[in-house]
């Protein structure tokens, strides 16, 4: 009970949040825009707002669904429907466009990476000439709901049991994952890091753990 009245008070850090999603937007814009010039000075305004829209799903989530599952009230498949409704149709849209645009600039039609973008897989093949077939941003969206579907596990064992084993080995993986990066140029971080989902798991748990300091 404590905790669900933790979650419904800190509502009123969603609305500071949220306002801060414009900034964020706006660094990974300058970052793309700026790229598309040649200009790699900004790199890291990317990966910032990228890391930023990661942590604030599992922190808004935590708050909107986090009570559900600690009273065994959460629809899992209910959730996920929803979550896929919001974000599938205008993913094959924008799809469809930039396929149809691409094919007009010379692209080659491949058949493989067609079916992997469309459901959203492209992100788990670790390359990124395949992220940029069709629309390149999309492996957010593959990615995102990647962790939304580990969101009521991951919630369980951050907040409800505060599993400790857990906690460590989660700990144990943020370090091999900064190891890895560390070994890495950054054509190997592009391929292997940036978009890669269980990686990206990192920066969702962060967000629910934020949670527990509220």
């Amino acid at each position: 009970m404590n905790r669900i009245n933790t979650a419904t008070s800190s509502t009123r850090h969603i609305a500071t949040l949220q306002s801060m999603r414009f900034i964020f937007c706006m660094l990974i814009f300058i970052h793309h825009y700026l790229n598309n010039l040649g200009i790699n000075s900004f790199y890291y305004g990317g990966d910032a707002g990228v890391t930023f829209f990661f942590i604030l799903s599992g922190f808004v989530l935590s708050i909107g669904s986090g009570a559900s599952v600690e009273d065994r009230t959460f629809r899992y498949l209910q959730f996920l429907r929803k979550r896929l409704a919001k974000i599938y149709p205008l993913h094959l849209v924008t799809f469809t466009i930039a396929l149809c645009m691409s094919f007009v600039a010379g692209v080659k039609f491949n058949i493989i990476k067609t079916l992997l973008h469309v459901f959203m897989l492209q992100e788990f093949t670790l390359s990124e000439d395949m992220l940029k077939y069709g629309t390149g941003l999309s492996w957010f969206l593959g990615t995102l709901f990647f962790c939304y579907l580990l969101f009521p596990f991951l919630y369980r064992q951050l907040i409800i049991s505060r599993n400790r084993i857990f906690r460590v080995m989660l700990t144990l993986y943020v370090l091999l994952a900064l190891a890895i990066e560390s070994c890495c140029n950054n054509s190997a971080i592009d391929d292997f890091v940036y978009a890669f989902p269980p990686l990206r798991i990192i920066d969702f748990a962060v967000g629910i753990l934020k949670l527990a300091d509220l």
